[in-house]
C-alpha cells in the first residue's frame, strides 16, 4: 500500500491568466495505471517507472507486461499474450508456435529490463507448462 498526500484544498480559480509551467495535458486517470510491488504502468502515457526509474520498454514489451498486469493474477497463456499484443484486424483466436516462442523471448527482454529474476519473480512468474501470471505481492 502505497501513501497518499493529503489532499489540497484549492485554490480561487483566476480567469484570462495562464502559467506557463502549467501541463498541456490533465494528470491521468487512476484508473489507466496499474500498480504491483513497486512497478507502475501508465496505460494512458504508457510510462513504466520501477520504484520510481522509468523503464525504457518496447511497444510489445509494454503490451504484455499491461497484460500480465491487468490480469489480476490469472494465468495467462502464450497464446492469450500473443492475442492481447496483436491489434486490430490480425486479432484471430489461435495463435502459431512462432508467435509463441516470440513471446518467451519478449519476456526475456522484458524481465532482464525489470531486473526481475524468474525463480524469485517480482512480477513476471511462470507456470510451468501453462504460462505465466502476476508475482504475489511482497509485503
Amino acid at each position: 500500500v502505497e501513501a497518499e498526500e493529503p489532499a489540497q484544498p484549492e485554490a480561487p480559480a483566476i480567469t484570462g491568466v495562464t502559467s506557463p509551467a502549467a501541463p498541456t495535458e490533465p494528470a491521468p486517470a487512476d484508473d489507466d495505471v496499474l500498480r504491483h510491488n513497486g512497478l507502475e504502468l501508465d496505460e494512458g502515457t504508457r510510462h513504466v517507472t520501477v520504484d520510481g526509474e522509468p523503464v525504457d520498454l518496447t511497444r510489445t514489451e509494454f503490451d504484455l507486461l499491461a497484460s500480465i498486469l491487468a490480469s489480476g493474477g490469472r494465468v495467462r497463456t502464450k497464446g492469450d499474450l500473443v492475442r492481447d499484443i496483436r491489434s486490430g484486424s490480425y486479432a484471430v483466436a489461435s495463435s502459431t508456435e512462432p508467435e509463441e516462442r516470440a513471446v518467451e523471448v519478449h519476456l526475456g527482454n522484458l524481465r532482464r529490463k525489470l531486473h526481475d529474476d524468474p525463480r524469485e519473480a517480482r512480477w513476471i512468474q511462470t507456470v510451468r507448462g501453462v504460462g505465466y501470471r502476476l508475482a504475489p505481492p511482497r509485503g
